[in-house]
């Protein structure tokens, strides 16, 4: 039933509005967008609404799909019969929401608009990371692609909203009590609905097979819940939700129809995998090629990832590295004396670091911990739903490209790791390798050497460049360019990460310093987009 004062409405803000000034023009926005509401910019214009909320984001150049190439209605007049009726439906879910309908209102509305999907989509990796094809490069695309697709979604998403200028019904009727945030910003569409359906339709496409989380639900039924508690929450009308739910659902098909042929699911060919050598035999001197550890007899992990469409650079191999040292060369050994001589007199400290930048399974992993730290520094600076978005979306995008660079360079070199060079030296099997346990200040035989194990688990695919490195030299430095006051604190992830993996015996450090490097080029590339996407600035305290 629809409560008096909302069939009262239409004649109540007419009689109000003639009061108002007229605003003398309208704002001007690119896109198929003509608001034929006269109430909207009364509003506006009379001061009895306000909105300030990234007013220009509209216009940000997207990844993928702009307003151009979707079109949105215009919603509901807001002193129509239908805005009653969606006022009405808000108030009986305020006099009805259940305890279950509440929390997620109030979860889904903490934070910025993507924040919700993305501690789900790290969940997601978390639970998922010891299955095939979850591993560090895949979701690190994973990641790519759903925050450029709710970044597409909001911009979108922002530009209809101020072409409309829709009042949220907060704004309108002074009977609702949201369970949301009350904000200076145009109510259609709703961008928590674009988000929920653009993450949603990402998170289905790359975990399939995942079933139902702790509540019972699917990642699409998610998807639905999250934009349907902003009616729940009042929040939005139901036109405001099911039209920003369209946009997410267009942006989602459209990202994933341009990446259907990325070379993803290419098939890698054994035949051309090189032949190890280990130097016993006279006529094949070792030849330093990557071979399954024994701590980790799996096969190699996705040889063929380097041949994968990168979202921003132009190929996988446009900074592929210089080759690694001369196998078995003075530096190369060198190398591999200092990692075991570091393993001998570990810190407790030291240990702590490679611990805790280990990102193995049951973890969000290496390109998850980068968009961890850019998502505490969009908290620390107070970043708007637009601006978050912004930043996660960079430092995403270079996740996604290092790891198919870093792939590149490690299958052009099938670079052993250390513990097959430390155990092949152990057994002295080549008279260059006479002397290097003599210069070992902890000798120790080599029966017991060719037992060792490294402090972190060797992963199974080639040592050079160390992916860790890439991933977090590249994520760390889209994030200097975008908080120039933290430098200092993202040189020093950049470091830790590094170290960590020659602290683990899982890389000489040439394998992290030139990950670093390769890092360091591929976030500065990326970084160039910064000046020409709309908004262009960096953020400062």
């Amino acid at each position: 039933m629809v409560h008096p004062i909302h069939k009262a409405l239409p004649v109540l803000l007419a009689l109000v509005l003639t009061a108002l000034p007229v605003p003398q023009t309208a704002a001007e926005h690119n896109g198929p967008c003509i608001a034929t509401d006269p109430v909207n910019p009364l509003l506006a214009g009379g001061g009895v609404v306000r909105f300030t909320e990234d007013p220009d984001a509209g216009a940000w150049t997207p990844w993928w799909i702009g307003p151009g190439q979707v079109h949105v209605a215009p919603p509901p007049a807001t002193a129509s019969a239908t805005t009653a009726e969606e006022l009405a439906e808000l108030h009986a879910w305020q006099e009805n929401r259940t305890s279950f309908q509440s929390f997620k209102a109030a979860l889904v509305d903490s934070g910025p608009a993507g924040r919700f999907w993305e501690d789900k989509m790290l969940d997601l990796v978390i639970e998922n990371s010891p299955l095939p094809k979850k591993n560090p490069p895949r979701m690190a695309l994973m990641m790519g692609l759903l925050e450029t697709a709710m970044h597409d979604a909001l911009v979108i998403s922002w530009h209809y909203k101020y072409c409309y200028e829709r009042p949220a019904p907060y704004h309108v009727d002074p009977l609702l009590r949201p369970l949301v945030e009350e904000r200076d910003l145009p109510s259609y569409p709703s961008e928590h609905a674009a988000v929920a359906a653009a993450a949603s339709e990402i998170l289905e496409h790359f975990f399939p097979d995942k079933d139902v989380d702790e509540d019972g639900f699917t990642i699409l039924e998610n998807g639905r819940l999250a934009a349907d508690s902003r009616l729940w929450g009042g929040g939005n009308y139901r036109s405001d939700v099911e039209a920003g739910f369209s946009i997410g659902k267009q942006v989602a098909a459209y990202v994933l129809a341009e990446r259907a042929s990325d070379g993803q699911d290419a098939q890698w060919d054994p035949s051309t995998r090189p032949v190890h050598h280990d130097g016993s035999d006279p006529d094949f001197p070792a030849n330093c090629v990557y071979i399954e550890t024994p701590d980790n007899g799996n096969p190699p992990l996705e040889p063929a990832w380097g041949n994968v469409d990168p979202i921003w650079l132009d190929s996988g191999d446009q900074f592929r590295v210089p080759p690694p040292p001369p196998c078995d060369g003075p530096d190369w050994m060198a190398q591999t004396r200092d990692l075991w001589e570091a393993y001998l007199n570990l810190t407790d400290r030291q240990k702590e670091i490679a611990d805790y930048w280990e990102a193995g399974e049951l973890t969000v992993l290496p390109p998850g911990m980068n968009l961890q730290i850019a998502m505490d520094k969009s908290e620390e600076y107070g970043l708007s739903t637009m601006h978050h978005v912004r930043v996660l979306a960079y430092v995403a995008v270079a996740q996604a490209d290092v790891g198919i660079a870093a792939w590149d360079s490690k299958y052009a070199y099938w670079a052993e790791r250390p513990i097959t060079s430390v155990h092949r030296y152990a057994w002295d099997l080549d008279p260059k390798y006479d002397g290097w346990w003599e210069a070992n200040t902890n000798p120790t035989t080599g029966e017991v050497i060719n037992r060792w194990f490294p402090h972190a688990v060797t992963p199974q695919f080639p040592g050079y460049v160390s992916g860790h490195a890439s991933f977090t030299g590249a994520g760390q430095q889209v994030l200097k360019h975008l908080f120039p006051e933290d430098v200092p604190e993202f040189r020093a992830y950049q470091t830790d990460a590094a170290m960590a993996r020659f602290y683990g015996g899982i890389h000489i450090r040439s394998d992290n310093d030139v990950g670093v490097e390769l890092g360091i080029d591929v976030g500065d590339h990326i970084a160039q987009r910064i000046a020409e996407d709309g908004y262009g600035l960096a953020y400062l305290k």
